[in-house]
């Protein structure tokens, strides 16, 4: 226990091990394993040191993102990294139903230790554009170099935004304009069908980004199951392998495929007089 004394030595919270609000100077409080309690107070901070709104009775997670309802066991609203599995089956979960052992600052579907070490992990910071999550890592071989990553949905030779989808030229004119250097700047994009060629036998998303920035690019061939979370500025994304029993629903492993600006001669077509 945490005890939160005034100049006069005189209690004014008691605080337990999970950031608890437990007690004030004039009374103990006590929660149900969702964090509700009949002793509401103005001060805000209540189960695990989240801020509880005295009017609604709610938490509101993720810096206003999403309520947390005590009383209905569950959030308010759905998670917008659902559905499709980005934020999890149940789109209104919270703490994947373990709320005594779990937390969820975010409003987001919380990441297990168990999935953190099986997984790749790459986080960062950056911002989002139409719904692309754009932000830069430490460079996971390259000490000291800047990994630019993009996530976000993909198809063969296009990424999708929240408005629009988008070719390799028209994303690079959007990174652009929002001031993102893309030139000899390497690039992973955390998005589906990535280093897929497109039907007809075009270059794939990713070579063709190659041949635009000069630089070395990371995509995949097939579908890739990841984890996204965002806190203002701060971006994580977390890989995960694909298990073979799970295969039948995800479909076949990611195949992640690099390109290299050393052999980028003819992949994209151009029109002659």
């Amino acid at each position: 226990m945490t005890t939160i004394r005034d100049r006069q030595q005189s209690t004014l919270l008691v605080i337990d091990s999970s950031a608890s609000v437990v007690g004030y100077a004039d009374h103990h409080v006590s929660y149900t394993p969702h964090g509700y309690t009949r002793q509401v107070r103005m001060s805000g901070i209540a189960f695990k040191g989240q801020h509880l709104d005295a009017v609604t009775e709610r938490y509101p997670l993720g810096n206003g993102y999403r309520f947390h309802s005590p009383a209905l066991l569950r959030f308010c609203s759905p998670d917008n990294e659902s559905p499709f599995g980005l934020g999890g089956v149940n789109s209104y979960a919270f703490v994947s139903g373990d709320p005594v052992n779990g937390s969820d600052p975010t409003g987001h579907s919380p990441w297990t230790k168990v999935l953190s070490a099986v997984g790749e992990s790459y986080n960062g910071k950056g911002s989002k554009i139409d719904g692309v999550k754009i932000f830069y890592s430490e460079h996971p071989v390259q000490q000291g170099k800047k990994l630019l990553n993009v996530v976000a949905h993909g198809a063969p030779g296009k990424i999708k935004g929240k408005e629009r989808g988008y070719s390799p030229r028209e994303f690079a004119d959007l990174l652009v304009s929002n001031n993102i250097s893309v030139e000899g700047q390497e690039s992973h994009f955390i998005a589906c069908y990535s280093a897929a060629p497109l039907e007809w036998g075009g270059a794939s998303f990713i070579k063709q980004w190659t041949q635009i920035t000069g630089a070395k690019t990371t995509g995949y061939r097939n579908t890739v199951v990841s984890l996204r979370s965002s806190d203002g500025d701060d971006f994580n994304a977390l890989i995960l392998p694909t298990p073979r029993a799970l295969r039948w629903l995800t479909g076949p492993e990611p195949g992640r495929k690099v390109e290299r600006p050393d052999d980028m001669s003819n992949l994209i077509p151009h029109s002659t007089r």
